[in-house]
C-alpha cells in the first residue's frame, strides 16, 4: 500500500471517529430549570417536602443563573424552616441567597427572615449579623428604624453594649421626635448602666421621665432610674422612686425588698 493511500484511510477514520463522537456520544439537552420545579410542585402537593427540596436544588445546579434562581432557594429556605423545622438548613439557604445575589429583593427578604428567625431562637450573633448587613447593604427605608434597634438589642444581649449604645444614640439623634423616641431613650439609659455609666444613665433616665410621662414604659423608667440613683448613692432619690412604684410595679415583692433595704441603711 502506497503511502499516499495510507494517509487517506488514516483520515477517512479519523473523520468517521469524529462523526460517532459527535453524533452517539454527545451529551443529551440539559434539563430545563422548568422541569425540576414542575417536580418540586408534584413533591409538595404530596407533602414531600425533602423530595421538593432536592429538586429545587437540583434545578439550582442544572442552571444556576435562571432568574427563578433566588425565589428557590427562598423557598428550600422556608421549606426547611417551617415544614422541616431544620433551623440550621434554613439558615445556611437564607445566607447561600443572599451571598450570590447581594442586591436582589430576595436577599433582603433572605437576611430579613433568617435574622428574625435567629433572635426568635437566642442566636443573637447570627442575628446581629444580619440584621447590620440589611443595614449597610441597602438605602434607608421605612425599615431602617427597626433594624437599628434590632442591631442595638442584639448588641446588648451578646454584651456589647458600646456597640448599643452608638445605634441608640443615632436613633435618638435622627428621628428625635419619634413615636418610639421614649423606648429608645429608656434602652440608652439601660446600656448606660450596663457598661457603668452610673452619672449619664441618670441623666438619660431623668430625661426619659421629664419628656414622656405618659409612656407606657414610665414604670420601667422609673424603676431603673430608682435602680440607677441607688447604684450612685442617692438614696432618698431611689427610696421615693420605689415608694412611687408600690401599687404599681408587677413584682410587688421586689420594690418592697428595695424599700426595707435603704429604710435600713437610713436608720444606721
Amino acid at each position: 500500500m502506497s503511502p499516499k493511500l495510507k494517509k487517506v484511510l488514516f483520515l477517512l477514520s479519523f473523520l468517521f471517529l469524529l462523526a460517532f463522537a459527535f453524533f452517539y456520544l454527545k451529551p443529551g439537552p440539559q434539563a430545563s430549570f422548568e422541569s425540576f420545579e414542575q417536580k418540586a410542585n408534584e413533591a409538595l402537593q404530596e407533602q414531600d417536602f425533602q423530595k421538593a427540596i432536592n429538586y429545587y436544588v437540583e434545578g439550582v445546579k442544572a442552571q444556576p443563573k435562571h432568574e427563578k434562581v433566588p425565589s428557590a432557594l427562598l423557598k428550600v429556605a422556608e421549606l426547611y424552616r417551617y415544614s422541616l423545622g431544620d433551623l440550621d438548613q434554613a439558615h445556611l439557604a437564607y445566607q447561600t441567597l443572599q451571598k450570590k445575589f447581594p442586591s436582589s429583593p430576595f436577599a433582603r427578604k433572605a437576611l430579613y427572615e433568617d435574622a428574625q428567625m435567629m433572635e426568635r431562637h437566642y442566636r443573637y450573633q447570627e442575628a446581629l449579623i444580619s440584621y447590620q448587613t440589611l443595614l449597610d447593604r441597602f438605602p434607608p427605608s421605612d425599615e431602617t428604624k427597626e433594624l437599628r434597634f434590632k442591631v442595638a438589642l442584639m448588641a446588648m444581649k451578646l454584651k456589647k453594649y458600646q456597640a448599643a449604645k452608638v445605634q441608640l444614640m443615632k436613633l435618638l439623634e435622627s428621628y428625635p421626635k419619634d413615636s418610639e423616641a421614649d423606648r429608645w431613650l429608656y434602652r440608652l439609659g439601660e446600656v448606660l448602666f450596663l457598661k457603668g455609666e452610673f452619672r449619664k444613665s441618670l441623666e438619660t433616665l431623668e430625661l426619659a421621665l421629664e419628656k414622656y410621662p405618659d409612656s407606657a414604659l414610665i414604670i420601667d423608667i422609673k424603676f431603673n432610674l430608682a435602680n440607677t440613683a441607688e447604684a450612685l448613692g442617692q438614696k432618698e432619690k431611689a427610696l421615693e422612686l420605689y415608694q412611687e412604684l408600690r401599687s404599681t410595679y408587677p413584682n410587688p415583692m421586689v420594690i418592697e425588698q428595695k424599700i426595707q433595704h435603704l429604710s435600713s441603711q437610713e436608720e444606721r
